[in-house]
């Protein structure tokens, strides 16, 4: 066997290799040692190939810290979006004769207004107004206006409020849109619509969602701290980069009145990367009040902490 020029051409920056080996075969002329370079020349390669394709997978199943901040940034959202429903139960019904959950009325802060038809129970409005800025019992710093508009009491099913926002801001983060609670009946209550947070940089997240509530605890009493919550929902997400995931809840989060964070229920976190999905595993532990999350994409997991 004659074995003419084999050669490896490299493009730079790329890892591609292309691997030529011209031979002629002529009858009966089969030289052992030229064969064994052949084999050897052939594992190699195939060796080379294999640990290309390693690689490759090991990159689609990591976490980078791009990845990992775009699920904490998520975290941060819903917990904000959590805030923003338990002001609303807060404020709403302080005008009721029972005055739940608002026993801890920020004092000195918001100036509350309750408007109806005269003559006519409901509708009612009620107008939370933060001026141009103080603090909440919850520390956060609040301006502008929210305004609940109540089809009927709280505990009533079938009762509506429907929340909107002027110039509101928390914290510096600037609050649009609205949000549409019905009370199910049974503690349960389902909050739907969309919400726009946007930043003193101008960046915002557009999340449109519908999420349930059910009272496990506390529904009865004055106090929001001793109440438990658990809540089942799915969102889709905007942000100003007009990168798009959607949310679901796959095991329903728990929140605890007397805890800043939700302390369990797991949430998948989806998005669409060159046409195919790549997903995200949010998980909040099994009851610990603390603000650590762990977030898994294929069999990684990494720990993060919740932000506010």
């Amino acid at each position: 066997m004659k074995f003419k020029q084999s050669f490896f051409k490299t493009k730079k920056n790329t890892q591609i290799h292309f691997f030529r080996i011209n031979y002629i075969f002529e009858k009966n002329q089969f030289k052992p040692n030229t064969m064994r370079r052949l084999v050897f020349i052939s594992a190699l390669f195939c060796g080379i190939l294999i640990l290309s394709c390693q690689k490759n997978d090991s990159t689609e199943i990591s976490l980078t810290p791009s990845s990992l901040n775009m699920i904490s940034d998520d975290a941060q959202v819903t917990h904000f979006i959590d805030q923003i429903i338990s002001s609303a139960d807060f404020y709403s019904n302080i005008d009721e004769p029972s005055q739940l959950k608002s026993g801890l009325i920020d004092a000195g802060c918001a100036i509350v207004t309750r408007t109806n038809v005269q003559g006519v129970a409901y509708p009612v409005t009620v107008t939370i107004d933060f001026g141009k800025g103080c603090t909440g019992s919850d520390g956060k710093i609040k301006t502008g206006k929210m305004t609940i508009v109540k089809t009927a009491p709280w505990k009533d099913v079938g009762a509506k409020r429907t929340v909107t926002f002027e110039n509101h801001t928390v914290d510096g983060v600037k609050i649009e849109g609205t949000q549409v609670s019905t009370n199910n009946g049974n503690q349960t209550f389902t909050w739907a619509g969309t919400i726009t947070m946007t930043k003193a940089d101008n960046t915002f997240v557009t999340r449109t969602e519908t999420r349930t509530r059910q009272y496990i605890k506390g529904f009865d009493t004055p106090s929001m701290l001793d109440d438990e919550i658990v809540i089942s929902g799915s969102s889709t997400v905007t942000k100003s980069d007009k990168s798009t995931y959607s949310r679901t809840i796959t095991t329903s989060l728990v929140k605890k009145g007397d805890c800043d964070f939700f302390v369990a229920g797991v949430v998948k976190i989806s998005k669409t990367v060159a046409g195919k999905e790549d997903t995200y595993t949010l998980n909040y532990g099994t009851g610990a009040c603390d603000n650590k999350a762990t977030v898994t994409r294929g069999t990684v997991t990494k720990e993060i902490v919740l932000k506010k």
